[in-house]
């Protein structure tokens, strides 16, 4: 749930986040009547959370609760408002108190309230629940409830999309997440949506990476690319554990205060929930020679055949297979096989 990155994306303004509620907070609030009050403390909190590099969202936490004590009668802010308190406290390790406060929001709905706003809701409590590893509800969830990506595609529909591609890729569903990938980029390039842009790029470089495709490096660095245009902090640590190993080797060695500052968030994601995407297991990253010998192996070809293919003599390519198995952890083609039926590659 979130303001910033609801009906538009309000990116460009976390910039300038505290001179516009230095300035506008009243008089917009004002403008708005009764269906404004609290939303300028609201929007602050979330900025605070997005672009804060140290970790503390005491202040974001306590505008966000100013903000909810002042809205009256409208249903969408005071969710909106439930929905970002919950993130800051999932960003402080504390993501089964936040799914249970979506929760109790979506109990304490009215009978008309309406029914995009309890499918978001529900999203989100979980997405929430998957940060612990969670995955049962999700599932049963993906497989009854999910909008359908392959006839019309529903923008508003956004935020299931996203939660179906975080379950496509613990599923290892490749080739589903593909295509819900290349819907939701068209989305972004139509109506110029930077924050959801670095979440493809990021569960794209997670894809990669455990498919042991070196595409990961350039999806990874077109998300920090984004990201830092806009000062955005959360939208890289959110993705915790499954992100950390890639952010650690390409932005390791980088001292500037954004990049540490992400570093030192996404750390302490991974540390709070290590089981986040856990269900599909990773593989070692192969670069494009070993991705090429280790698709011969597992499709049962032999040291000649593999040497043949590319364009090497047998010792060659023995040695490439030597050097394979030992990234695999497996000392031969009967222990590779079954490697690889783990990975969900057979």
């Amino acid at each position: 749930m979130s303001l910033l990155n609801g009906g538009k994306d309000f990116s460009r303004w976390v910039l300038h986040g505290e001179t516009l509620y230095r300035l506008f907070k009243t008089p917009v609030e004002m403008a708005l009547g009764r269906g404004g009050n609290g939303m300028g403390d609201i929007a602050i909190a979330e900025c605070e959370l997005e672009i804060g590099l140290s970790g503390d969202y005491a202040a974001a936490m306590n505008h966000v609760c100013a903000g909810l004590a002042r809205v009256e009668s409208d249903l969408e802010m005071r969710c909106a408002a439930i929905g970002i308190q919950s993130r800051i406290l999932s960003a402080n390790g504390g993501a089964e108190e936040a799914a249970s406060m979506m929760a109790k929001c979506l109990d304490s709905l009215p009978a008309d309230a309406p029914k995009r706003l309890k499918q978001n809701l529900q999203v989100h409590r979980l997405s929430l629940l998957l940060l612990k590893g969670d995955t049962q509800e999700a599932m049963t969830w993906l497989s009854e409830a999910a909008p359908d990506e392959h006839g019309d595609f529903v923008i508003l529909d956004r935020y299931a999309y996203l939660l179906k591609l975080r379950l496509y890729i613990i599923r290892k569903a490749w080739a589903a997440s593909l295509l819900l990938r290349s819907r939701l980029e068209s989305y972004c390039e139509l109506y110029d949506r930077p924050y959801l842009r670095a979440q493809l790029h990021l569960l794209q470089a997670i894809q990669c990476y455990r498919r042991g495709e070196d595409d990961w490096t350039r999806e990874i660095n077109a998300a920090l690319t984004i990201a830092r245009r806009y000062h955005l902090a959360r939208v890289i640590a959110d993705e915790g554990a499954p992100l950390l190993p890639m952010l650690e080797s390409i932005a390791g060695d980088k001292k500037d205060e954004w990049t540490q500052g992400v570093l030192f968030l996404t750390r302490l994601q991974a540390e709070r929930y290590p089981d986040y995407l856990s269900s599909a297991r990773q593989r070692p990253v192969f670069d494009r020679r070993e991705k090429t010998v280790y698709d011969l192996l597992i499709a049962g070809a032999t040291n000649p055949q593999i040497a043949a293919a590319i364009q090497r003599n047998e010792r060659t390519a023995k040695l490439q297979v030597t050097k394979l198995f030992k990234k695999m952890g497996v000392s031969n083609r009967t222990e590779a096989i079954k490697k690889a039926m783990e990975w969900g590659d057979i």
